[in-house]
């Protein structure tokens, strides 16, 4: 069995006897939209912003820092500090509990230029990091 670079899915072997498994897998994969893929080279949390840093790791998205490339998608899963994971450049993160961050459907989503990663409904410093929009309570488009 192989797997494709950017989005995972799997290649069912020839002649498989259950290739429909791995197809309805990789349908899942792609219906969460684009993935990027990275070492993480920290700790990255479900629902966190992410970006890269010149190293190529994974990181969380800081709008405080110069150093740093701008959002490159969000974490639609925990990945540990040096593992290797996918996250949504583009397409649906459903694995949030968005009325924790209390957005309300349709209203827009950035990363917080005070805590790096967090996304919030509105950020009161004026920093214009838009990572998407809340499209119902457990879900939000990622479209940075």
């Amino acid at each position: 069995m192989s797997f494709t670079n950017d989005n995972n899915l799997e290649r069912p072997d020839a002649g498989s006897s259950d290739w429909d498994t791995p197809l309805n897998a990789n349908f899942q994969m792609l219906e969460r939209g684009l993935h990027v893929r990275g070492t993480a080279g920290m700790q990255i949390n479900t629902g966190e912003a992410v970006t890269f840093t010149s190293s190529g790791t994974v990181v969380t998205f800081d709008a405080s820092s110069s150093d740093l490339e701008d959002i490159k998608g969000v974490s639609y899963s925990s990945v540990g500090s040096g593992e290797e994971g996918f996250f949504v450049h583009k397409g649906i993160v459903r694995s949030l509990d968005v009325n924790t961050f209390n957005f309300a459907i349709g209203e827009p989503v950035y990363v917080s230029s005070e805590f790096p990663g967090l996304l919030v409904s509105s950020d009161g410093s004026g920093s214009a990091y838009a990572a998407g929009f809340s499209v119902d309570t457990t879900a939000l488009i990622i479209s940075p």
